[in-house]
């Protein structure tokens, strides 16, 4: 799939939460759905620009498969009962991809509550609520992101 993804699909409920549908916000204004960080993978997905730190892409299509790409590598799961009990899935930490790791795992990781201006548990419960069946602990597959 290619271009915009359909209403309550997890990549365009995300775009929602990242403003992209609000006129004027730097993710419309940068043709970048999830507001996506700048830097070599962005670049590889099709970035054109940099501006300030946030990727800017040619055209919204680009936007569009850059964000679907970057939630679509496979998720890297490290596993310890006591080390990670206190994370959104308790013993275990995502710490690289995304897909097929559970909503809220994903959230914590792209969007963290350690960087200013981010709320995990908002955008948690944005996405749900944009996404009829989708829970907080839902796998999420390449069907699910649209």
């Amino acid at each position: 799939m290619t271009g915009a993804p359909q209403p309550g699909t997890v990549l365009h409920a995300m775009a929602t939460m990242e403003g992209f549908f609000e006129p004027d916000t730097r993710p419309a204004r940068n043709n970048d759905p999830l507001d996506l960080i700048y830097g070599q993978e962005a670049i590889e997905f099709g970035a054109i620009a940099n501006q300030n730190g946030q990727s800017v892409f040619p055209d919204a299509d680009t936007g569009w498969n850059a964000g679907r790409r970057w939630l679509s590598v496979p998720a890297h799961l490290l596993y310890n009962d006591e080390e990670y009990a206190a994370f959104p899935v308790p013993g275990r930490k995502l710490v690289g991809g995304y897909l097929n790791a559970q909503l809220v795992e994903i959230i914590n990781r792209f969007a963290p509550g350690s960087q200013k201006g981010n709320n995990p548990q908002a955008y948690v419960s944005g996405v749900c609520a944009l996404c009829p069946g989708v829970t907080p602990q839902t796998v999420i597959t390449a069907e699910l992101l649209g």
